[in-house]
């Protein structure tokens, strides 16, 4: 159990946000364009298992935030020394402390002027910050103001079922893609037939998916062999580019273009 009182935490790191010229809006704090993450990584993997990155992954990996709050909360008090460590990355995804659904509004608004502060203290460090897409109820889309428009995104469903939401997933690819129209979108974890039928009829975009850290253990465990697809992202059927994602001894290895039928999807 760590000691940390949330509100002096907050209240000390927007003082030195502002006095670094960062922007407010809307209660919360703006991440800057040049903090942006704009590549493809050829990995991803949340924060706790980021010891499973080999070496020579590092500079292509993106570590996540999704997590149990009670395991991001420590990272609020270990900001600096955590991001010694992350220099070591690509990148990381926007902080994650939950905005669930069936919390108060207020307290929804707390988390994720939380995450926007956090990003962009990582921001101003020389982190670059790959925006996470996750927000709570549909009064908290607007928050979602904390990142430019048009940049990537990454999503995921990552212990949203058991909150009293099963489509959290569509709601995120419905509203969120109107308020960013995101270039690209990345998911953490199965995108599914109704996401995609949803992404593939009334937008551009292509979801690269990466699976979840347990399911690529499986994955290994299995002895699945190179060039075995193990997910995908989504094209219709006008033929847009899609993607489909490799695995090689639990390492996300390969992305390249592919085209496939709906019936392939997740």
């Amino acid at each position: 159990m760590i000691s940390l009182n949330i509100l002096k935490w907050l209240d000390n790191r927007i003082t030195y946000l502002k006095n670094n010229n960062i922007k407010f809006n809307s209660g919360v704090a703006i991440l800057e364009e040049r903090m942006l993450y704009n590549d493809i990584p050829v990995e991803v993997e949340p924060y706790d298992y980021r010891n499973d990155v080999s070496a020579e992954n590092k500079k292509k990996t993106v570590l996540l935030f999704y997590m149990d709050d009670r395991r991001l909360l420590p990272r609020l008090k270990n900001l600096e020394n955590d991001i010694q460590e992350m220099k070591e990355y690509a990148a990381v995804s926007g902080f994650d402390i939950s905005a669930s659904i069936l919390m108060l509004r207020r307290r929804q608004q707390l988390c994720m002027l939380i995450n926007s502060v956090y990003n962009c203290c990582l921001g101003l460090a020389g982190i670059k910050i790959l925006p996470n897409a996750r927000c709570g109820d549909f009064g908290t889309i607007s928050l979602l103001e904390m990142y430019p428009k048009e940049c990537n995104i990454i999503i995921s469903n990552h212990g949203c079922k058991n909150h009293g939401f099963k489509y959290y997933g569509l709601y995120q690819t419905l509203y969120i893609n109107d308020f960013l129209k995101p270039k690209q979108i990345f998911s953490y974890g199965n995108v599914s037939k109704r996401e995609y039928s949803f992404i593939s009829k009334n937008y551009k975009n292509n979801i690269i998916v990466f699976p979840e850290h347990r399911k690529k253990r499986q994955y290994k465990k299995s002895a699945y062999t190179i060039g075995t697809s193990i997910n995908a992202s989504f094209n219709n059927k006008t033929g847009k580019n899609c993607y489909r994602s490799f695995i090689l001894q639990d390492k996300l290895i390969e992305i390249k273009p592919l085209y496939f039928d709906e019936k392939e999807a997740c």
